[in-house]
Parts: C-alpha cells; sequence; structure tokens
C-alpha cells in the first residue's frame, strides 16, 4: 500500500519551483515540471482506515494533503526517484518509528520522490540523471504511464 504526499493547492510547492528554476536556468532545457510528490511505500496489510490514521500522521496537515493507493493518469513524464536497497534513508526510519507510535507494525517503508515533467523524452532522462538522481545512491524510473510502485 502506499501513500502520496503532496503540497495543497493554495500553497507554492517551493521543490517544483526549485527545480523548475535549475531546469531552464542550469540545463537551458525547454521543460514543465507540473507536479512533485513523496511516495511512501508502506509493506504490510492495513485496513483503509489504517492507511488514513499512517497518511495523518506522517503528513503535515497545514501544508501537505495526501491520498493513499491513488491511481491517477498523469500528464506528462514520470519520474521516481529512490535511494538504492544499501542506502539508509532516515525518513524511512522515521516512518516507521510513526507507524510503530500510532500502534501499528509494518515490515517496511519505503521513501520515494515523484515528478511529473512536460518534456522532450531526452529532456525528461537529463532532468533526472543531472538534477534528481545520484547514480551511485539512486535507482530511478521515467515513464509516461502509472506503474506499481514497491
Amino acid at each position: 500500500m502506499w501513500i502520496e504526499i503532496t503540497t495543497k493547492p493554495h500553497l507554492k510547492d517551493v521543490r517544483k519551483i526549485a527545480l523548475q528554476h535549475s531546469i531552464k536556468e542550469d540545463l537551458g532545457v525547454d521543460a514543465e515540471v507540473t507536479k512533485t510528490a513523496d511516495i511512501y511505500y508502506i509493506r504490510g496489510n492495513f485496513s483503509d482506515e489504517q492507511m488514513q490514521l499512517i497518511g495523518r500522521t506522517i503528513t503535515d496537515a497545514i501544508a501537505q494533503s495526501f491520498s493513499c493507493n491513488p491511481v491517477q493518469k498523469e500528464d506528462g513524464w514520470i519520474i521516481i526517484v529512490k535511494y538504492k536497497p544499501r542506502i539508509t534513508d532516515p525518513v524511512e526510519q522515521s516512518v516507521l518509528k510513526a507507524i510503530s507510535d500510532v500502534g501499528l507494525q509494518t515490515e517496511a517503508a519505503t521513501m520515494m520522490q515523484k515528478y511529473v515533467l512536460k518534456a522532450q523524452k531526452q529532456d525528461a532522462e537529463r532532468i533526472c540523471k543531472e538534477l534528481l538522481a545520484n547514480e551511485n545512491a539512486h535507482d530511478y524510473y521515467i515513464g509516461n504511464k502509472a506503474i506499481d510502485i514497491k
């Protein structure tokens, strides 16, 4: 099961703004960032109510909104970036603790970053490789379809 967390629509998405600036100024690429999100893949068998509880626990209710197991058709190239299995992510450790603090148990949690870009495919690949992912530390996916995130 997974939770997608985004900046609330009425607030500025500073990650989106910064990435848009870097794409234009650093790479000189014509591309539009249409969405950024954090995705948490939570391994375990949870009810809808438990997933909502986890979502509320790991989300900043003032600045962020979340959805559980969203199936969305995105308009553009989807880039998913996550740490390689051998790299410890402190955010994942915090999520595991938060889940335990509300009385639930999970096998594992994986944090990923999601970006949606309107760009040519080669530009999306360049943006991913030069701005979003470090090949030594990250695995990534670039595609134009929703994927089964795990």
